[in-house]
């Protein structure tokens, strides 16, 4: 998602309060911080790429918001992973 992009706005997620699922003209969706949609817009950039890892595999935290951390895999793919999910 990128600032200013037209979304429409879906549901907030029950078991990560503060996330929000949107959807873009394209059809696509994914869960955003729902303090950055202001109605039909989302106000800020937003990489919605969720990581994939196994118990075991290293990776580098990025950032941490609601629960949730954007984090760069060993062979360099980044994307939010549960922050339960690392020790």
């Amino acid at each position: 998602m990128t600032a200013g992009e037209t979304v429409t706005p879906g549901r907030i997620d029950e078991e990560y309060p503060g996330w929000q699922w949107v959807e873009n003209a394209r059809g696509q969706g994914g869960w955003v911080p729902a303090d950055i949609v202001d109605g039909t817009r989302v106000t800020e950039d937003f990489d919605t790429m969720e990581l994939t890892a196994a118990p075991g595999d290293r990776v580098e935290p990025l950032e941490s918001r609601l629960g949730w951390t954007r984090a760069r895999a060993g062979d360099g793919r980044e994307g939010w992973i549960p922050s339960t999910c690392l020790d």
